[in-house]
C-alpha cells in the first residue's frame, strides 16, 4: 500500500498569504489580461517542471464565449502550480486551484514558460466562478449576478453585445421527487390493482 505524500507549498510573500491578499479590481484584470473568456474545466493533468521542484498542473478550458482577445480556439490550456503526481501531491495556500466542471470567466494572460498555453491574471481573483442554481458571479472581495458580472465587464470593454459565444454550456439541474405517501402499501401480484402516489 503507497503512502500518499502530501507537500505543502505555503506562500508567505505580501499579497499572496490569506492575511495579506488584497484586492484586484475588475478594472485591472480587465485591462491586464490578454485574453478573456467564459468556459468548463473538463481535463486536468499534473506534471513536475523541468527543475523538478513544484508540481504544475494543466487545466482544459472548454470556451463557451470570448471576451476579449484574438483567440478563436474551442479549448484552452491554463497553467496552475500544485497537482499530483504518482504519490506525490504539492498544494499551495492562496494560489488559485480550479477544479473539474468548475464554470466561470477567466482572466488569461499568455505563459511564458510553455507556448500557447495561459495563466490566469491575480490567481484566486483571476477566475470568477459561477453558481449555476443561485446565478451568482464570485471570487474573493467580488460577488455579483452572473448578469451583473457580464455587463461590468463589457462596460470595462466598451463593448455592448460583442462577445463571441462559440457555444453554450451544456448544463442539467434535476430536481427530487418528494413522495409523501403511497396506497395501498401492499399489492398481489397479477391483481391489475392501481397504486396512488401522493407527493
Amino acid at each position: 500500500m503507497k503512502i500518499l505524500c502530501f507537500f505543502s507549498l505555503f506562500i508567505s510573500f505580501f499579497g499572496f498569504s490569506n492575511e495579506n491578499l488584497y484586492e484586484v479590481s475588475l478594472a485591472e484584470k480587465v485591462s491586464n489580461s490578454q485574453v478573456i473568456v467564459e468556459g468548463k474545466i473538463i481535463g486536468q493533468k499534473s506534471f513536475w517542471n523541468t527543475s523538478h521542484t513544484m508540481i504544475l498542473t494543466e487545466n482544459t478550458i472548454e470556451v463557451y464565449s470570448i471576451y476579449k482577445g484574438r483567440t478563436r480556439l474551442k479549448k484552452l490550456t491554463v497553467i496552475t502550480e500544485g497537482g499530483q503526481v504518482g504519490d506525490q501531491q504539492v498544494t499551495t495556500s492562496s494560489l488559485l486551484e480550479l477544479n473539474l466542471d468548475n464554470y466561470g470567466m477567466f482572466f488569461l494572460q499568455t505563459d511564458p514558460s510553455y507556448s500557447s498555453k495561459y495563466k490566469v491574471y491575480s490567481e484566486m481573483q483571476g477566475f470568477i466562478q459561477y453558481s449555476i442554481e443561485k446565478q451568482i458571479a464570485s471570487c474573493p472581495f467580488y460577488e455579483v449576478s452572473c448578469d451583473q458580472h457580464r455587463e461590468k465587464v463589457l462596460k470595462l470593454l466598451n463593448k455592448k453585445n460583442s462577445l463571441i459565444k462559440i457555444r453554450q454550456p451544456s448544463i442539467i439541474i434535476t430536481k427530487t421527487l418528494s413522495v409523501l405517501q403511497f396506497s395501498p402499501q401492499t399489492l398481489p401480484s397479477g391483481t391489475q390493482t392501481v397504486l396512488t402516489i401522493t407527493g
